[in-house]
C-alpha cells in the first residue's frame, strides 16, 4: 500500500491551505475546525488524499474549488466530525424521553386530552444509530403504535452517513450491544455477518438532507429533539441561533436533548435544565 501523504503543519504553504480548507468548511456547514483538532484533521484528511491521489494538502484545497468540490464537502465533514457512536449511547436521554415524553402522551391521549400523535427529530442523526434507538423506545412503550400517529425526522448534512442510516444494516457486534428486551423492537434478523432493522422501525422514521446553519424545511412542532454532539462543532454565536429555532419547534411540554459536553447556561435561550443535558422550554 502506498504510504499516505504526511502535511507538514510547519511550512506555510500547508497551513494557508489548511486554513482554507477548514474556511470552505465553515462556509458551506457552518462546522468550524477547533485548533486543539488540527493534528486529528491532517490525519483524517490524508487518507482521504492518498484514495484521491493528491500529494498535499495545497492540493486538496485545490480540488474542494473543482468541479467534484461540492460531493468532496460532504466527504470531508463525514471523516472530520464523525466520532463513536452508538445505539442507546446516553442512555438516560431514553429513559427521559419513555417517562417525560411518551407516558405523559399516552396518559393525555387516553384521558381525551390529546390526539396520538408524537413526532420526534433526531437533528445530525449520522448513520442511524440514534434514530432507530429512538424508534425501539416508541415501539416498546407504544405496542399498539398502529393507532397513533408516530412519526421520526431523522436529518444530516451529510448524504453518504443518511444513505448508511437508510439502509438499516449493522455489524452484528453493535446489534448484540442492544439489551435483549429493546433488540426485538428494532431489528428483525441477521444476515452475512450484519443485523437488519426492521420494517416496522424503518416504516416510522423519514431520513432527510438538512444543513442546519441554512433554512429548516421543517415546520412542525416536536414533542423531543435530539442534537447530540453536533452543536461542539459550532461557534457558539451559531450554537445559540440554532437553540433558539429549535425552541420555536418545540412542542410547550417538549424535550430538547444536547450531548453530554454541551450546554446551553449563558446563552440567550428560552430552555430550562430538567435532567442530565436535557431541556424544556421556560414556562
Amino acid at each position: 500500500m502506498a504510504a499516505l501523504p504526511k502535511p507538514a503543519a510547519s511550512s506555510s504553504a500547508a497551513a494557508d491551505a489548511m486554513e482554507q480548507i477548514a474556511a470552505t468548511m465553515q462556509q458551506r456547514s457552518g462546522v468550524v475546525l477547533a485548533t486543539n483538532r488540527v493534528a486529528l484533521a491532517q490525519a483524517r484528511l490524508a487518507r482521504r488524499m492518498n484514495e484521491l491521489g493528491l500529494r498535499s494538502l495545497t492540493e486538496y484545497a485545490a480540488y474542494l474549488k473543482g468541479p467534484m468540490g461540492n460531493e468532496e464537502v460532504d466527504v470531508m465533514i463525514d471523516l472530520l466530525t464523525t466520532n463513536t457512536t452508538a445505539f442507546f449511547r446516553e442512555s438516560h436521554h431514553f429513559e427521559l424521553l419513555s417517562r417525560d415524553v411518551i407516558g405523559p402522551a399516552i396518559r393525555k391521549a387516553q384521558a381525551g386530552l390529546r390526539d396520538r400523535t408524537i413526532r420526534i427529530w433526531s437533528a445530525g442523526c449520522s448513520r442511524g444509530h440514534e434514530p432507530y434507538s429512538i424508534a425501539g423506545v416508541l415501539l416498546r412503550d407504544l405496542p399498539n403504535i398502529v393507532g397513533w400517529n408516530a412519526r421520526i425526522l431523522a436529518t444530516d448534512i451529510v448524504s453518504t452517513t443518511l444513505n448508511y442510516a437508510m439502509e438499516g444494516r449493522y455489524p452484528l457486534q453493535e446489534a448484540s450491544a442492544v439489551p435483549t428486551a429493546m433488540r426485538k423492537h428494532i431489528f428483525r434478523g441477521a444476515r452475512d455477518g450484519e443485523a437488519q432493522v426492521g420494517e416496522v422501525a424503518r416504516s416510522i422514521i423519514t431520513f432527510k438532507r438538512l444543513n442546519l446553519i441554512e433554512e429548516w424545511p421543517v415546520s412542525k412542532k416536536y414533542d423531543a429533539i435530539f442534537c447530540r454532539n453536533v452543536l461542539i462543532y459550532f461557534d457558539r454565536e451559531t450554537q445559540e441561533k440554532i437553540l433558539n429555532k429549535f425552541a420555536k419547534r418545540l412542542k410547550p411540554e417538549g424535550r430538547l436533548f444536547i450531548g453530554h459536553s454541551e450546554s446551553v447556561k449563558g446563552m440567550q435561550v428560552p430552555m430550562r435544565l430538567v435532567g442530565p443535558t436535557a431541556y424544556a422550554l421556560t414556562e
